[in-house]
């Protein structure tokens, strides 16, 4: 491996500001939307429908960044930062909801749909043989995200919500630059053409029941995915409110995302050892439990601090899963299933993001943020109970 000089520097620097606009997007979504009286139902709609939009163009993005002897990813990327930056610009100058809706609608599809071109970055230098460290970029992106987490709700304290489009719209920018610190051409090497090659299909069409009767304990782990992300953005979307109703605000809000953020990164870090010591199937089925045991102190929370306790599992619950998910799929699909796999695997987690937002706001609206929680906790623990079983299946092989 070539060591490509201040290559996982400058990764950094990339991740980083991606996940600030991340933070600053999706984050603070509800902040934002709240103060300008949308709904909580309606903002989940909002995200959900943004997520939707982005699941169904990122095959499309990334086909282009792959085949295109034309452009480069390098440029994908800094034309999604540049239309992000507009579409801040806008949502920050415009006052009337109606037009802010749909703007921001946009933001977040560009937000969602930016995360696979930044990922593969580290695709496009490892394919080529130099050594990046995608680990290490992606932990200080956690890191970026607490501390935007953070410092977004003590401004958003002090000064209003209207200063997120402005900051989303400066981490765009940094994103923009920072891509400018790599030199990337178009087009495959010849070592992922044949790869390619030997994956195409000898019929256009596959039957997609085959692919599921093959993968069965894949399947059922899907169906698990779903429930355990619908959670998982109930309690993102929607912590404004889980902080209001025991005196907090903006700025409790950021410290809450501030706190799991940074608690993601030892997991993150550590996962390699933590695989050559357990299966992958059992990492993912205690994320699971921990994604329960996170629902649970969040629904017993009497007071702000308990809340924060609770965000400390997100070390045993999001980050673990993350590495979990990608390896496990990667270890029960065939040669020519892998990149299939991987694609239901983010289908799945899209559809949960869909599931939490739309019934999170609408129970929410209806009943208040107890009922609210316990929908959570039932999502959580409908996810432990099948994923726990598709574990349990695939250590049966």
């Amino acid at each position: 491996m070539k060591a490509g000089e201040g290559l996982t520097g400058r990764y950094c620097l990339l991740q980083g500001s991606y996940y600030g606009v991340n933070c600053a997007v999706i984050g603070y979504a509800s902040v934002f939307l709240l103060e300008r009286g949308m709904s909580p139902a309606g903002i989940g709609a909002l995200i959900a429908a943004g997520n939707v939009l982005s699941a169904v163009l990122q095959p499309m993005t990334a086909g282009i960044a792959d085949r295109s002897g034309r452009v480069t990813l390098k440029q994908m990327i800094r034309l999604a930062a540049a239309a992000g930056a507009i579409l801040s610009l806008l949502v920050g100058v415009f006052g009337s909801l109606k037009l802010i809706a749909p703007l921001y609608m946009a933001l977040a599809m560009i937000a969602n749909l930016e995360m696979p071109l930044v990922n593969a970055v580290s695709v496009y230098f490892s394919n080529r043989g130099y050594r990046i460290n995608f680990g290490l970029a992606r932990g200080i992106g956690s890191l970026t995200y607490a501390a935007f987490s953070y410092g977004l709700g003590l401004l958003a304290g002090m000064f209003g919500a209207d200063l997120i489009p402005w900051a989303s719209m400066a981490l765009y920018a940094a994103v923009f630059a920072c891509c400018g610190l790599f030199s990337m051409k178009p087009g495959t090497t010849e070592a992922e053409e044949r790869e390619v090659s030997a994956r195409r299909p000898a019929r256009p069409r596959q039957r997609e029941r085959s692919f599921f009767s093959r993968y069965r304990t894949f399947t059922l782990t899907l169906a698990g995915v779903v429930m355990l992300f619908a959670f998982h953005n109930i309690t993102c979307t929607y912590m404004i409110r889980m902080m209001e109703r025991f005196g907090g605000g903006s700025a409790e809000m950021g410290l809450a995302l501030a706190v799991a953020a940074v608690c993601e990164l030892p997991t993150m870090l550590l996962f390699s050892r933590l695989a050559r010591r357990f299966r992958v199937s059992t990492l993912l089925a205690a994320s699971a439990a921990g994604f329960v045991v996170k629902s649970l102190l969040l629904l017993a929370a009497w007071d702000v601090n308990m809340i924060l306790a609770a965000q400390i599992f997100q070390a045993f619950s999001f980050a673990l899963f993350i590495p979990a998910s990608v390896a496990f799929t990667d270890q029960v699909m065939k040669a020519g299933d892998k990149i299939k796999g991987q694609a239901y695997m983010t289908a799945a987690s899209t559809l949960g993001s869909v599931a939490g937002n739309l019934s999170g706001g609408i129970v929410l609206d209806a009943s208040g943020v107890n009922a609210m929680l316990v929908l959570a906790c039932a999502f959580a623990l409908g996810g432990l109970l099948t994923v726990g079983a598709a574990a349990a299946g695939e250590r049966r092989k």
